[in-house]
């Protein structure tokens, strides 16, 4: 998770590009926001609005693939029929994270702001409300979102992530309850464990029997010694394992966790127990059980490895990893399966979850108005319609009758994507309709993807959704100083951890001398970044 994003300077010329991308209209535009405030003001009826009204909405594309502009979505082009409000979509040109994140930058450092910016925001809220990027929506809130107020802020829990420090309110949230945040964690060749007679492992131990026998038993039936027991996409899956020893072992942000024995944040390299974790990493290393090429295959790569039969168990997600593997193997080869591993259980004596998403109700995505904005009410009560019981349902289930229909009280997909004409498979053909995925302000219904994947997928749901979550912090929010401090720290300590990391694990580092590389990172800081840590946290438990 990135604490920050830097500005760059700005060429005229990049400028010049940036103007093209419209915000929000003049008064002299369609928009006529001083006859529209009128009727906004007074009511949420639909439309909300007396005459065509147009506002801009930024936020990244999540299907590049199967669609170009979210004003193809169905859902969408109904919402806009319903409340009169056209959005004009801009969407970075850029998949990739560290692109995107240049085009936010450049789109701040030029101040031409859309009406709402929709972001994976973190820790940098306040920050934009400072910046005067974004505004507080409180007050507005209060007086134009009654569904807002009554499904989120009557809430305690989503009240509680929703809130900044000192109680401003700052964007519209993606919700995410029940299931929702689960998706990610330990897969694993069924059809291998099944021919070597094992079972799916639930502990260390296991995993290590169960690593070398796919190393040493053929399971993929090819007579050559080819087999790869463990990959993973440069590195960070492996890291999955320390929860085992009771303590987080994820790059940066994710290495900040809570003692299960404390209540207190630790910072997993600290601890004795993670030395142990990596020296068993080290041990499985060494003798050939993990991909010697982890920490350079990228996303290509690892699907080649899988889909090659060559590839025993990994760390990805049930849709994007196992679902895509089941699809493209179920006819070439359909002895082909997947299952979703258990947390394993290790010296700690319980199965930890990692991932701290998997505790937010409010993990962090959500959609801010900016102060270029010329009706932020109008807009206020637009996404409050995202959260009451008719926008909730538009958002996660489309239209009746077109992507969904009602059956003994149930909402089930019509044939047009569980069939799709087009041959597209159910999770591919439901994009046209309405986006059940990440990216919007609303109440994720985790029903709503049902049916849409293979059954592994939601088995491995339900597997990984059983892990003690103690180790697991909420999105923390850090003054100006404290953020400025952290960063400052955390750039050197990750970079330098990361490194260390590898070196351990492949043995280029002789685990002896862990404790000259603990105390490094006290000499570089980490004693009072956990403290700022310690201290956000505190805050946190202090909201009401």
């Amino acid at each position: 998770m990135n604490k920050f994003l830097r500005t760059t300077a700005l060429s005229l010329t990049v400028i010049m590009l940036l103007s093209l991308l419209t915000g929000c209209k003049s008064s002299k535009d369609v928009n006529s926001n001083a006859d529209n405030s009128k009727q906004t003001e007074s009511t949420n009826t639909l439309p909300l609005v007396t005459k065509p009204t147009e506002i801009s909405i930024w936020q990244q594309n999540y299907q590049t693939k199967l669609i170009k502009d979210y004003g193809e979505i169905q859902a969408h082009q109904e919402l806009e029929k319903r409340t009169g409000v056209k959005i004009k979509w801009i969407h970075p040109t850029s998949t990739d994270p560290t692109a995107i994140n240049e085009q936010f930058n450049l789109m701040i450092a030029s101040n031409d702001l859309p009406d709402i910016i929709f972001n994976n925001w973190g820790t940098t809220l306040s920050k934009y409300i400072d910046d005067k990027v974004i505004i507080k929506l409180n007050d507005l809130i209060d007086k134009n979102a009654p569904d807002i107020k009554k499904k989120l802020l009557e809430d305690k829990d989503i009240k509680q992530q929703m809130i900044l420090d000192d109680g401003t309110i700052a964007m519209f949230p993606q919700v995410t309850k029940d299931l929702g945040n689960v998706y990610r964690g330990f897969l694993m060749r069924k059809d291998w464990l099944d021919k070597s007679n094992l079972k799916v492992p639930t502990t260390i131990d296991e995993w290590y029997t169960v690593l070398k026998a796919f190393k040493e038993k053929d399971p993929n039936g090819n007579g050559k010694a080819d087999e790869i027991p463990l990959s993973d996409e440069k590195g960070p899956g492996l890291e999955n394992f320390a929860e085992a020893w009771g303590v987080k072992a994820n790059k940066g942000l994710g290495s900040f966790g809570v003692d299960p024995k404390t209540g207190k944040i630790q910072y997993g390299p600290l601890q004795p127990a993670y030395k142990d974790f990596i020296g068993t990493m080290a041990k499985w290393y060494k003798e050939g059980l993990i991909d010697s090429e982890y920490a350079l295959v990228d996303r290509k790569v690892i699907d080649s490895k899988v889909l090659s039969n060559t590839v025993g168990a990994l760390w990805g997600t049930n849709s994007s990893y196992m679902s895509v593997y089941l699809n493209l193997m179920k006819d070439k080869d359909p002895n082909f399966n997947m299952v979703g591993v258990p947390f394993p259980i290790g010296p700690a004596g319980k199965a930890y979850d990692t991932f701290d998403s998997n505790i937010m109700h409010v993990p962090g995505y959500g959609g801010a108005i900016t102060t270029k904005c010329k009706d932020p009410v109008l807009v206020t009560k637009l996404c409050n319609y995202f959260y009451s019981d008719e926008g909730d349902t538009l958002l996660n289930w489309g239209v009746e009758g077109s992507s969904y229909t009602v059956e003994n009280g149930k909402k089930k997909w019509t044939d047009a994507i569980m069939k799709s004409p087009d041959g597209k498979t159910p999770s591919e053909a439901v994009v046209k309709f309405v986006n059940i995925n990440n990216g919007w302000m609303r109440i994720i219904d985790p029903t709503a993807s049902f049916d849409t994947y293979p059954k592994q997928y939601y088995d491995a749901r339900d597997t990984w959704a059983k892990a003690d979550r103690t180790l697991l912090l909420p999105i923390l929010t850090l003054t100006a100083d404290e953020n400025q401090k952290f960063t400052n720290i955390m750039s050197e300590i990750n970079t330098y951890s990361d490194t260390m990391y590898h070196k351990f694990l492949q043995g280029k580092e002789p685990i002896e001398k862990y404790d000259d590389y603990v105390n490094q990172l006290k000499k570089m800081g980490i004693l009072d970044a956990l403290k700022i840590e310690q201290d956000a946290y505190d805050r946190y438990n202090a909201r009401k």
